[in-house]
C-alpha cells in the first residue's frame, strides 16, 4: 500500500511540475548510419546521411541541421517525421502514423512510393528552396503545399483529406496519375489544373 501511495504522489508531483517520463533515450543518426529493427523512442538525425531500413520506430524521427533522412523498406514510426531547416527528407517506403512535416529543406525532399508510403496523418510541404515530391502515397489527412521556391511534383496519391497548394512560386506541377482526393482539390492544385 506504501508503495502506491508513493507511486501516486509521485505520478501527481510529475503532473503538477509538467515532467513527462522518457520511456527511452533519443537515438543518434547519421554520418551514414542505417537503423533497422525496432528502436524505442524518437531518432534524432543529423550530422549527414541517416537511413531507416526495416525500422520500427516507436517514437518521432526529427531531421536537424545538415541531417539528411532516407527511408525505405518496411519502416513504420508510430510517431511523426520532422524536418525544420533539415537538408533533405526521403520517402520511398514506409508507414508513418503521424505526419510528415517539412519546412526549409535544401536538398530535394518528399516521398515517392517505389514501396508503399502510407501516411496516416497530414502532409506539410512549407518554405522550402528545393524540389519537393508528393508521388504514389495513401495519405489519411490532408496534404498542404505552402510557401516553396524549389517546385513540387504531386500526383498518383489517395488523399483521405484535401489537397491545398498556396503561395507556391513556381506552382506545383502535376506529375504521373492524377490523385484521388476525397476532400477538396484547392487553389494552385485544383482540379481543373490535372491535379
Amino acid at each position: 500500500m506504501q508503495k502506491y501511495c508513493l507511486l501516486s504522489a509521485l505520478a501527481a508531483a510529475m503532473v503538477l511540475s509538467g515532467t513527462t517520463l522518457a520511456l527511452a533515450d533519443d537515438t543518434a543518426c547519421g554520418g551514414g548510419d542505417v537503423l533497422t529493427g525496432k528502436i524505442d523512442g524518437n531518432v534524432i538525425a543529423d550530422n549527414g546521411l541517416c537511413t531507416l531500413d526495416g525500422a520500427r520506430v516507436k517514437g518521432n524521427v526529427e531531421v536537424e541541421g545538415d541531417g539528411f533522412l532516407f527511408v525505405q523498406g518496411t519502416t513504420r514510426v508510430d510517431g511523426n517525421i520532422q524536418c525544420d531547416s533539415c537538408d533533405a527528407v526521403q520517402i520511398v517506403g514506409a508507414t508513418i502514423k503521424g505526419d510528415l512535416q517539412i519546412k526549409g529543406a535544401s536538398v530535394v525532399s518528399g516521398y515517392s512510393a517505389d514501396d508503399p508510403v502510407n501516411i496516416q496523418g497530414n502532409v506539410q510541404y512549407e518554405e522550402n528552396p528545393a524540389l519537393l515530391a508528393a508521388i504514389g502515397g495513401i495519405v489519411g489527412g490532408d496534404v498542404q503545399v505552402f510557401k516553396n521556391t524549389g517546385g513540387a511534383l504531386i500526383g498518383g496519391n489517395t488523399i483521405e483529406g484535401n489537397l491545398q497548394c498556396k503561395e507556391n512560386d513556381p506552382a506545383p506541377t502535376p506529375f504521373g496519375a492524377p490523385n484521388t482526393v476525397d476532400g477538396n482539390k484547392e487553389d494552385q492544385c485544383a482540379e481543373n489544373l490535372g491535379f
